[in-house]
């Protein structure tokens, strides 16, 4: 417990430093893209958009995350906690890889510097077999099983399938071992939300129970071939996602959907406010700020896109 106060210390004045709901409502409410963009003189991510053009606002968002990365790398002293909240970030870009290395489609655009792999070393270790490049071990492990998986199936589907079940059996050994009931709790509910996601949209693509028994246990693939309707009234995911179940039963809308279960994931983040000291306030803190940028990135590139106020405030989420 001792190794978090410090770190516990920094990240509660962090978090103060977060957008606030009246930051996300100048911004939605600002009449066109420049005045969206001024907002960020008033929070922290002043210090990131110095040189860069309201258009460039990604590149603001990038560089503000992988800023924020790096100052948890340097508070985190557990590996185990790093491989959790990191190793995310390489799955995805390990899916944009083998997407374009089965595709004549470049996506390197797609690719974010915020894992625990370099971008370049992957993506030469990945598209060229480029063995001498350095690569982590746990990172080279995923990637060299799924050059022998995804040989014969190069559905952009089953590569997000596969890589995100991947990730949840990547980081299970590190959850049991840091051995953190907050933790546990985390990695259930995100490993519940992803299965909840996979059936529903398996579903509607038409995807077979044969195909779905890679990915789903006995529990879900015993309900697969009934109706989508009464397989997700039967059989239970997670209390925290009962409304999301029900908002889609009602209007089957997939983006509502997405904010739902991110919304739910917020909720049992904020019992980290409860704690005063541990690896709990490190993760809350990453994911709060990880769901900050996706509000701007949102609300951005609504104004980019003339949309109006109010459609962008729909899918706003929820602030931590």
């Amino acid at each position: 417990m001792a190794s978090y106060e410090y770190a516990a210390g920094k990240l509660r004045s962090m978090e103060n430093r977060l957008l606030t709901k009246t930051d996300i409502e100048r911004m939605v409410d600002a009449p066109d893209l420049e005045s969206a963009f001024k907002v960020f003189n008033d929070t922290d991510y002043a210090d990131n958009i110095s040189d860069v053009l309201p258009h460039e606002f990604k590149k603001a968002l990038d560089d503000d995350f992988r800023q924020a990365r790096d100052e948890l790398n340097a508070l985190i002293e557990n590996e185990n906690l790093r491989d959790f909240l990191f190793i995310r970030n390489d799955i995805r870009n390990i899916k944009v890889l083998f997407k374009m290395k089965f595709s004549d489609k470049d996506l390197s655009e797609d690719l974010k510097d915020f894992g625990t792999a370099e971008t370049d070393n992957l993506k030469k270790y990945i598209l060229e077999d480029d063995a001498a490049v350095t690569v982590p071990k746990k990172v080279k492990t995923i990637v060299d099983k799924a050059k022998v998986d995804l040989a014969q199936d190069h559905d952009p589907f089953t590569i997000d399938a596969y890589f995100d079940e991947a990730y949840f059996q990547a980081v299970e050994t590190a959850v049991k071992n840091m051995n953190n009931r907050f933790i546990k709790g985390l990695f259930s509910l995100q490993h519940k939300t992803n299965t909840l996601k996979f059936f529903i949209r398996a579903k509607l693509m038409g995807k077979d129970s044969a195909f779905a028994k890679n990915y789903l246990s006995s529990k879900y693939l015993a309900v697969y071939d009934r109706d989508l309707d009464e397989a997700l009234r039967t059989v239970s995911f997670h209390n925290l996602l009962d409304k999301a179940i029900q908002e889609f039963l009602n209007d089957k809308n997939l983006w509502r959907l997405e904010k739902n279960v991110e919304e739910a994931e917020l909720e049992y983040l904020r019992g980290a406010k409860r704690i005063g000291c541990g690896p709990e306030i490190v993760v809350a803190y990453y994911y709060a700020k990880r769901n900050a940028i996706r509000n701007v990135r949102l609300i951005m590139t609504g104004k980019l896109n003339k949309v109006e106020p109010a459609k962008i405030k729909e899918r706003i989420r929820e602030i931590y």
